[in-house]
């Protein structure tokens, strides 16, 4: 290596520190400008994030004041008989408490056809047709709409729109809304934020005359008018609203500005005009510009300085570096012999199956290195890697790239050397789907984080193809027997056969496990039979606690789809870490009595529904079943109307017809999972899995309609009455049952045949 001469170092670092310093003074300007406009972009959406969070909020606590208001009876007679006077009466005092409490400042009465029947805030303005999108919308639907929308005066308001439907007849719609500005100039105010809308002079085109004239003395473009602003605007900016740039720095007298401008659209999602946002960076601005003037006093001080220093220091340091000089040529040869042997190695891998990758740690794990042998596999080139045309993680299957995700995160936060991934499937560029196993290390900084990830991977394809080829078998073969096999470690199903849900009444495993998690919730509570409630203290689960017992004593019963109850007998066999197999063999001829009294005991003799033992033994799984499938538990009472008018006048025999006539009617127009008990008499109850309240109502409704319409044999039609009531976890559910009784006296006590919720 050539030697370095004191002029040539002199030279050299002469021009090194005035390049150094011209790039530390360009660099900083630049990296202090950027943080500048880096810091309005989060003044922005933070405006705009408090503000929809505001929005939302308001639309609530609205939509929770027209809820009362629909119900108010006075407001809906005087509807119904378009009586504006009297209605005005009744409702003025009510829009000045919510204007003096909650701002609203719009409260609108309208027909089904969209003309105003009363503008509360506006008395004398009505029987003109609304056409709002909100409204529209409501209307389509028929469920609560609210949006931001510009009205006829240029306010920007939150409009919220209620139908009004009583007893499932449409009177018509409430709206409240209120205008938005005060909180757009606070949170103008906070976020040091000016603010200014500018909406298209085409919008106000048909719009009346007092609006015109009001526009007129407006500050406007050529084509649009700013009809709201939380400061005055200088003319000599209107340039913004109408320009192509969404980013501007601005002067305005002595305060510096970056704008941003953006579409100004209301609910509809049409463009109305711009928004345009000032955010105030005066001070940042002024800070600066001092920097930047001291940095530069620095920067040349500092350049005078290591310039006489390195002239007095050259000649002494010249020795020394040619030493190094020689060093690092000793060194580089070295190194160069060290590559050719990795290179050597590398090479291996482009003659075998197995492909070396070299993963930046990076959000899609980019490729920084990969033998010449991937086209092999994934049919990518390696140019297509390298060139990062194709990033690792797409090449993942969408159904196991969550799976190797976590498996990558657990190793970065154990920060581990080695992983071993479970194998998974790639797809190749023509489509094809592979399954790999891949082993990786980790390459780490200084700082012991993980930098890279270098690892192998082989196709596993032909291996995997070939066990699921058998498994495949053994399912086919397992789903043959006549017996009932499952897989579990005790607590969960992992697999069940095809007799399992023939039996239960299921079309899949993971259908049965929304209701239960466990075939043991099953096991019918019966002192003839092994359940759950002989399971020991200290024994891990019941499957162990079977295992204690011996061959005879491990009987179970269970009820299938139809509630017919069968004996099955257990056999246990262990297959791996937690897991077993359990066969259940149906046994029900040679237990026909035990069986008979099980349901006897749970099961009403007339009408074939279960009895209140039933109710007693099994209401508790029935309401974790619900609760487990995030699904409410409903209770709906009835009885039958007159039933005593019915043993009079036609006998005991005839009543016995008509209570098991509707106890068939029932059975036949409910779900499986609904629970029918005759609590007593002519009263029974229903226990629904629902999602809402109106779901149990429509049950109790249709029940009653189909009740009303049977043609009974040789008498009157019979009618019942029925009370409904939503179960809360924190009562007892009999507390619940209560609730629907009173309900239900409450449905008899007016008129009867009617349903009380």
């Amino acid at each position: 290596m050539k030697k370095i001469e004191n002029t040539t170092l002199y030279i050299q670092l002469v021009v090194g520190v005035l390049l150094l310093a011209i790039f530390g003074l360009i660099s900083n300007y630049y990296i202090q400008l950027i943080s500048i406009e880096q810091h309005t972009f989060y003044n922005v959406p933070d405006y705009e994030k408090r503000f929809t969070e505001y929005k939302d909020t308001e639309a609530n606590k609205i939509t929770s004041y027209l809820e009362l208001l629909k119900e108010k009876k006075q407001l809906q007679s005087l509807f119904k008989e378009s009586n504006r006077e009297k209605l005005y009466e009744v409702s003025k005092p009510i829009f000045d408490h919510l204007n003096n409490n909650s701002d609203i400042t719009h409260f609108y009465f309208i027909k089904p056809s969209g003309e105003v029947l009363l503008r509360v805030h506006d008395k004398y303005r009505y029987s003109d047709i609304v056409h709002r999108y909100t409204f529209i919308k409501a209307k389509e639907n028929l469920i609560p709409y609210h949006g931001l929308e510009f009205g006829m005066k240029k306010n920007y308001t939150l409009r919220v729109v209620h139908p009004w439907i009583v007893d499932g007849e449409l009177l018509g719609f409430i709206e409240l809304g209120k205008e938005v500005d005060k909180v757009i100039n606070s949170l103008s105010g906070e976020l040091g934020i000016e603010i200014y809308f500018a909406v298209k002079k085409s919008v106000f085109d048909n719009s009346p005359k007092f609006v015109q004239e009001r526009l007129q003395k407006l500050q406007s473009t050529d084509t649009q008018y700013i009809v709201y602003q939380t400061t005055d605007i200088p003319k000599n900016i209107n340039w913004l609203i109408n320009g192509n740039d969404k980013f501007n720095w601005v002067e305005i007298g002595e305060q510096v500005y970056i704008s941003h401008t953006d579409y100004l659209k209301d609910i509809s999602g049409d463009n109305l005009g711009t928004i345009l946002y000032l955010v105030n960076i005066t001070k940042e601005y002024t800070g600066f510009t001092a920097t930047i003037w001291r940095y530069g006093i620095i920067m040349a001080f500092g350049t005078f300085l290591m310039l006489v220093i390195g002239f007095v220091f050259a000649r002494q340091s010249q020795h020394r570096i040619n030493n190094i000089l020689e060093s690092l040529d000793i060194e580089r040869k070295n190194v160069e012999n060290l590559f050719n042997e990795q290179k050597h190695l590398l090479s291996l891998f482009d003659k075998s199956d197995s492909i070396l990758f070299k993963w930046n740690n990076d959000e899609h794990w980019s490729i920084e290195y990969v033998s010449n042998n991937v086209e092999k596999l994934f049919e990518y080139t390696k140019e297509e890697f390298l060139n990062k045309k194709i990033v690792y993680a797409s090449c993942i299957h969408k159904e196991d790239i969550k799976t190797v995700l976590q498996e990558v995160q657990s190793i970065k936060k154990a920060n581990l050397d080695f992983l071993k991934h479970d194998p998974y499937r790639i797809v190749t560029k023509s489509g094809k789907v592979k399954w790999v196993i891949d082993y990786t290390v980790t390459q780490k900084d200084d700082s012991g984080a993980i930098k890279h990830f270098i690892g192998y991977i082989m196709d596993i394809t032909e291996q995997k193809n070939k066990e699921q080829e058998i498994q495949d078998k053994l399912q086919k073969f397992i789903n043959t027997q006549s017996s009932i096999v499952i897989l579990t470690d005790g607590k969960t199903l992992q697999f069940a056969n095809k007799t399992f849900l023939e039996f239960f009444g299921y079309r899949d495993l993971e259908h049965f496990k929304k209701h239960y998690e466990c075939i043991c919730h099953r096991f019918v509570e019966q002192e003839n039979f092994f359940h759950l409630g002989k399971v020991k203290e200290g024994e891990a689960h019941w499957i162990e606690s079977l295992l204690n017992l011996s061959g005879r004593q491990r009987v179970v019963s269970m009820l299938s789809d139809s509630a017919t109850p069968h004996a099955f007998s257990v056999s246990i066999n262990k297959y791996e870490d937690v897991y077993y197999v359990v066969t259940f063999t149906d046994i029900s001829d040679t237990m026909v009595e035990k069986l008979e009294l099980a349901k006897e005991a749970t099961i009403d003799t007339l009408t074939g529904l279960y009895n209140r033992v039933y109710f007693t033994k099994h209401i508790s799984r029935i309401l974790e079943d619900h609760k487990r499938s995030d699904m409410i538990s409903g209770v709906i009472f009835f009885d039958i109307d007159h039933f005593k008018r019915v043993n009079d006048t036609y006998g005991h025999d005839m009543g016995d017809y008509v209570l098991s006539t509707i106890a068939s009617l029932v059975k036949k127009y409910t779900r499986d999972s609904d629970k029918i008990i005759r609590w007593g008499g002519e009263e029974f109850i229903i226990i629904c899995e629902i999602d809402n309240g109106k779901s149990l109502k429509d049950i109790a409704e249709h029940l009653r309609s189909v009740i009303q319409r049977h043609k009974f044999t040789n008498m009157d039609s019979i009618t019942c009455s029925f009370g409904c009531s939503i179960h809360d976890l924190e009562y007892d559910i009999l507390h619940t049952i209560k609730e629907a009784d009173e309900k239900l006296y409450t449905a008899k006590d007016t008129g009867r045949n009617k349903v009380v919720y």
